[in-house]
């Protein structure tokens, strides 16, 4: 009975579509302050860059969306400000959970998709990280939060799918932090 009631509260969550549409009208609401602006600069990012990754501040800090490869903002990520430690929480506009239709936690999605991917690094973070590690190793970068992948193997399946990866072609690399 439980788990067809949670069954039933997942489908009611809105889908890939339907969250971006939603993100992409609270995103044009919100701007990104200075102070956030250079922490990312800190942490190796261009004002275009910031600005591609559409970066915005929220009261506690900010926000960087998190896309699947099609491109579609599936949910945030907040870095907060002013913490010593648990500095990353799941930013929940309208109230809506993290978790997608399938129940499991969305994945950042950076780089482009290629015919016959040999490619791909899978990074913890949903943030900058994911993204840095495509920029500079060429190929594209998966992020999972807390480098969780095993939460999210649907979604990473489907990302794998997208990318044209196979398991005799593609490498994965694991971008583990120090």
């Amino acid at each position: 009975v439980q788990q067809k009631a949670r069954r039933n509260d997942l489908a009611k969550l809105p889908d890939a579509a339907e969250r971006d549409r939603l993100y992409q009208s609270y995103l044009q609401k919100l701007v990104l302050n200075d102070v956030d602006q250079a922490d990312l600069i800190n942490r190796g990012l261009s004002k275009l860059e910031i600005k591609h990754l559409g970066a915005k501040s929220i009261k506690s800090g900010y926000i960087l969306p998190i896309k699947n490869p099609q491109g579609k903002i599936l949910g945030f990520q907040s870095r907060l400000r002013d913490v010593d430690s648990g500095r990353y929480r799941w930013h929940k506009p309208f109230g809506i959970s993290a978790q997608q239709q399938n129940g499991e936690l969305p994945l950042a999605f950076h780089g482009n998709i290629q015919v016959d991917c040999r490619r791909v690094v899978l990074v913890e973070g949903t943030g900058v990280k994911p993204y840095l590690a495509s920029k500079l190793r060429g190929c594209a970068a998966i992020g999972a939060s807390g480098g969780q992948f095993v939460a999210s193997k649907e979604t990473l399946q489907s990302y794998f799918d997208a990318l044209g990866a196979k398991p005799e072609l593609t490498r994965l690399e694991y971008a583990i932090d120090a």
